[in-house]
């Protein structure tokens, strides 16, 4: 299940639930995951039987519930193994500069345009 405004990028999503805004990088695995609001999975990131908490910036290549002796120490874990990523334990990176989208050359805008935000260009080379 994926809410609204997510983007996954050639990532691998097995049984995962993604709320709303979050973005799952390239090469990323999410397996029996739930991710909540407004987090980001780096690229390359693998995660199994977990549950992100909202505003979470998981590194890339972080690995969690891989090495369950390793998530003990950083995480809570239930009985069951699953394992708990609280509420921004990994802060945002360093701001993303914006992208900006200018008008072609030539075109004419009117005040009574709209900018559409919230939405995802993915822009070819």
């Amino acid at each position: 299940m994926v809410g609204s405004g997510c983007v996954v990028d050639g990532a691998s999503l097995d049984h995962a639930m993604l709320r709303r805004s979050v973005v799952v990088e390239r090469d990323a695995q999410l397996e029996h995951c739930i991710v909540m609001e407004r987090s980001r999975i780096g690229q390359g990131a693998r995660i199994r039987r977990a549950i992100i908490d909202q505003d979470n910036e998981i590194p890339p290549n972080e690995e969690i519930v891989i090495h369950p002796e390793a998530d003990r120490q950083r995480f809570a874990v239930t009985d069951s193994g699953i394992v708990v990523v609280p509420r921004m334990f990994f802060p945002a990176r360093a701001q993303r500069p914006a992208l900006s989208i200018s008008p072609a050359a030539g075109a004419q805008v009117r005040p009574s345009d709209r900018v559409l935000t919230d939405s995802v260009f993915r822009v070819a080379a």
